[in-house]
């Protein structure tokens, strides 16, 4: 599919090379020292004068363009001058307002346009992320800044119909497809703006701004972030002490270390530890029900695959008006009901613990009610309350470019609601979750 961008710039080039034996008046925003010079060419370099020039002609019409659009669309995308009077965002959108220079072109260029998106109903163009950050005035010591504005849409959605003909407002009425999401677009400014100058300047111009996300130039790290860090890097040292004892062991062929204090770092042993992970016992065991691990991967790899297709539709980087074509299928629906393949982990857990159960009455006669949830509360806390801390401190920081702010949100939620993940009561209470 041909972008309109792209359409243009065709249209562009065939004008050009039409006209290009016209005069036309200059653009401020063409590179008129380069032009100039493509006039001058001497007369055995006629070909490669007039290719030069009308390549010269093609940049100056873009650059136009791009002044164009940057001046009828300024409010939607850059602070307006007069709400950062007396600031350095002041100057910087001075300079990038008077500056008929690639910077100013390149961060026009960086910005999300629209009508991309809107016929397939997934209203998000993110940008050139990378072409934003890459855009600078050396002069000035201007760069850019990469901005995700995120607004409500115009239209309601209308009720679901209740069909199974037409399935597609049932998916958006559960909220996997929303038919109608919030408008997201990316801009580029000054880094001399802040991400609140914009969304003031957003606010005043229109009342569908929801908010406004930017990159930030340096990661700031609060007491989360530290703690988990550093209790991090010592467990990665006890992990590699407990090797090089391991080794260190091994090599010295003598038994009687594993009884001194170095026993002690011993479970940290990676090399220890992955052998016990990778090994394969091939005897048989009447304990184990080797049927259970080929219904572990099956239901592993349709967890996986269920989870790319949701975060595929979550980006919003995709043509939903193909959804119907593709729903339709018998394989896809593996994929649709792929929400249901976490009850098969729910029905092996469930087994495998009263399968310990009954094996402990019929040895010991009883059963410890206590001991038994302690010991489940000792092996599933350290794993759920690691990820809780994962998400609510380093992991906003690894993410950057358009989709930033979700992490961003997701931490933010953790550390509003972790608390309830590790002391299990999400099982009876997840309301304003």
């Amino acid at each position: 599919m041909v972008h309109t961008r792209d359409k243009l710039l065709l249209v562009l080039v065939s004008m050009v090379i039409m006209s290009a034996g016209r005069t036309r008046a200059q653009d401020p925003w063409r590179s008129r020292e380069r032009l100039h010079n493509a006039h001058h060419l001497g007369s055995g370099s006629t070909n490669g004068g007039m290719a030069q020039h009308r390549s010269m002609e093609v940049h100056g019409k873009i650059m136009s363009i791009l002044k164009v659009y940057a001046q009828d669309n300024w409010p939607q995308y850059l602070p307006t001058i007069n709400s950062v009077n007396g600031t350095k965002c002041h100057d910087a959108l001075e300079t990038f307002h008077n500056s008929p220079d690639l910077y100013s072109a390149q961060m026009v260029d960086s910005w999300g346009k629209f009508p991309d998106g809107i016929a397939t109903r997934s209203p998000a163009v993110f940008g050139i992320y990378s072409g934003c950050l890459a855009a600078q005035n050396k002069t000035f010591n201007i760069k850019g800044r990469y901005c995700l504005i995120i607004k409500k849409r115009n239209t309601t959605i209308p009720p679901p119909e209740e069909t199974f003909e037409d399935p597609i407002p049932r998916i958006g009425m559960i909220g996997i497809i929303p038919p109608y999401s919030n408008i997201q677009y990316g801009t580029c400014m000054p880094d001399a703006c802040t991400e609140q100058q914009l969304q003031s300047s957003l606010s005043d111009v229109s009342d569908k701004v929801i908010s406004v996300h930017c990159n930030k130039d340096s990661v700031t790290l609060d007491g989360l972030d530290i703690s988990f860090i550093v209790f991090c890097s010592v467990f990665l040292v006890l992990m590699l002490s407990g090797a090089a004892v391991d080794y260190y062991i091994e090599i010295k062929k003598d038994e009687k270390l594993k009884e001194g204090p170095l026993r002690f770092l011993l479970p940290f042993s990676v090399t220890t530890n992955l052998k016990k992970v990778f090994a394969i016992n091939t005897k048989p065991n009447p304990v184990v029900i080797s049927c259970l691990n080929g219904m572990r991967v099956m239901s592993m790899c349709w967890v996986v695959m269920g989870h790319q297709y949701a975060k595929l539709f979550s980006m919003k980087l995709y043509d939903r008006t193909l959804i119907s074509q593709k729903i339709s299928g018998v394989l896809f629906q593996i994929i649709g009901n792929a929400d249901i393949s976490v009850d098969s982990f729910f029905f092996l857990s469930g087994l495998l613990v009263a399968y310990g159960v009954l094996r402990e009455m019929k040895k010991t006669g009883k059963l410890n009610i206590i001991m038994f949830y302690v010991h489940r509360i000792i092996r599933l806390t350290p794993p759920i309350a690691m990820c809780v801390w994962f998400y609510s401190s380093v992991n906003r920081h690894l993410v950057s470019g358009p989709q930033a702010y979700g992490a961003e949100y997701l931490a933010e939620t953790c550390r509003k609601n972790g608390w309830k993940d590790i002391t299990y009561l999400t099982n009876a209470h997840w309301d304003n979750y």
